[in-house]
């Protein structure tokens, strides 16, 4: 939401007004995690089977966020010409919307590891997670700004959260033994 505290204080109406309809695609994606989260995090933190309910996670959260919204991605251009049945529009948001929507699949790829992290009472960990990508994205969003760059500053902040988020998942794969055998299938 820190994108659009800052856009709305910065870009004109109508400018803010086509940032927000590219918004409106990249939440409805966010918002779908909420619900596996719901979901699975009773088998991830309690179940008899954490780490196939963690996999499972992962693979839901891989078919019905991160492939359809890398597939809107690249097709940004033709997606919005359809929804808004506006061809200036459209080309308007085609280069801000494909770095909001990878963003948020980065994100869906972290939430499983969230749910884990969580499950195990690892809240620090959160919290630093959290914390950096927040301040990615601040540093992006402030610096492109400054620079005159826009509405597609708005859009790559998304992408920078989304990229530490992945960055932290790396880095716990790395040092975390179990979460890689959890992942693994072992």
């Amino acid at each position: 939401q820190l994108d659009r505290i800052v856009l709305v204080a910065v870009l004109t109406a109508a400018e803010f007004g086509r940032y927000y309809l590219a918004t409106v695609v990249a939440l409805s994606f966010l918002g779908l995690q909420m619900p596996l989260a719901r979901t699975f995090l009773p088998y991830i933190a309690a179940g008899t089977s954490p780490a196939a309910a963690l996999r499972a996670m992962l693979a839901v959260g891989l078919v019905t966020i991160v492939v359809p919204a890398w597939l809107i991605a690249l097709l940004s251009t033709w997606f919005l010409q359809v929804w808004l049945h506006d061809a200036a529009l459209a080309m308007a948001l085609a280069d801000v919307l494909p770095w909001m929507l990878i963003g948020v699949s980065l994100i869906a790829v972290y939430s499983p590891v969230s749910s884990y992290l969580l499950g195990q009472a690892r809240y620090a960990e959160m919290f630093v997670a959290s914390s950096c990508a927040l301040a990615a994205q601040t540093l992006v969003l402030v610096g492109l700004l400054w620079s005159g760059q826009g509405i597609i500053a708005g859009g790559i902040s998304w992408f920078a959260g989304g990229a530490v988020y992945l960055l932290f998942v790396l880095h716990l794969l790395a040092r975390d033994r179990p979460l890689r055998a959890a992942l693994r299938g072992r």
